[in-house]
């Protein structure tokens, strides 16, 4: 048997091992790569970032952009659930949000003294002016009729106050509030459509319970605080700003002034010691 060219095919073979770089890592066919490394998601062709919501920066995952939202607001973005103009005109406007098309809401009513006007998503208002100066006029209203598709109909009333005026029923402006925290209700007189309080103190709270009602309770003092607490507090319509109070409205609200008293005569007032539920 010739051996030769079983030699010379060794030698060959060995010739062209020594001419190939030599690595110590294995190269493995690209179908086996590990799936333990990070993919780039642009070398995939069927990668499609806009089927994933979250790629989306204007959408939020958990909620349906299909849903329909409509809110109104003021120019400044401040939701409202309804407009409330003083005695004066105005020429303004409020705004509505909404991921629906122009043409797939609208909105309609208005008075003769209040004009209605839309552009886009803009509510332009055109407020005339209510009675005369020291008129005292209950307020007076107009309504808009919002229908957006999906959305049931809404109302949006537009309010005015004439010259207004508030104080309580009996004509008092200095009021004792017990120290050990029972409530003080004080009924108020208004021409007002909305009425608030301006209570910068921090010794009591005030409340609202309805239009005719403002409530008035004292932070029951420590033990063994002998100090006397007093405060002042405005009432004014909802209408104006707390900064024009001194410029425009000074005669038009109503001051009321509190200091504390002596306790209640209650028995939560005495120191009976536990209390027992009686028969």
């Amino acid at each position: 048997m010739n051996h030769t060219p079983k030699s010379l095919c060794i030698t060959a073979l060995m010739l062209a091992l020594w001419a190939v770089p030599f690595s110590c890592t294995p190269q493995q066919p690209a179908q086996n790569q590990s799936t333990d490394q990070p993919e780039d998601p642009g070398t995939d062709p069927g990668d499609d970032p806009g089927d994933d919501p979250g790629t989306d920066p204007g959408t939020d995952p958990g909620t349906d952009p299909e849903t329909p939202s409509f809110v109104i607001t003021n120019m400044s973005g401040k939701e409202l659930d309804m407009f409330l103009q003083e005695r004066g005109p105005l020429d303004g406007a409020i705004m509505v949000k909404t991921n629906l098309k122009n043409e797939e809401w609208e909105v309609s009513g208005g008075e003769d003294w209040c004009r209605v006007t839309r552009e886009g998503t803009l509510i332009r208002l055109n407020i005339d002016a209510y009675g005369e100066s020291h008129e005292y006029l209950y307020p007076r209203t107009c309504e808009l009729l919002f229908k957006a598709n999906g959305l049931e109909d809404r109302t949006f009333v537009i309010a005015q106050e004439s010259d207004t005026r508030i104080g309580p029923y009996s004509y008092q402006s200095e009021f004792t509030l017990s120290p050990t925290g029972a409530p003080l209700d004080i009924f108020i007189y208004s021409n007002f459509y909305r009425w608030k309080v301006i209570n910068h103190n921090d010794w009591f709270d005030t409340e609202q319970p309805n239009q005719v009602t403002l409530r008035v309770k004292a932070h029951p003092k420590a033990e063994g605080d002998k100090t006397t607490r007093s405060g002042k507090i405005i009432l004014m319509s909802a209408a104006w700003k707390e900064e024009d109070i001194e410029t425009f409205y000074y005669n038009r609200v109503s001051y009321l002034y509190f200091r504390d008293g002596t306790p209640d005569m209650s028995g939560e007032d005495y120191e009976y010691g536990d209390h027992k539920d009686w028969d």
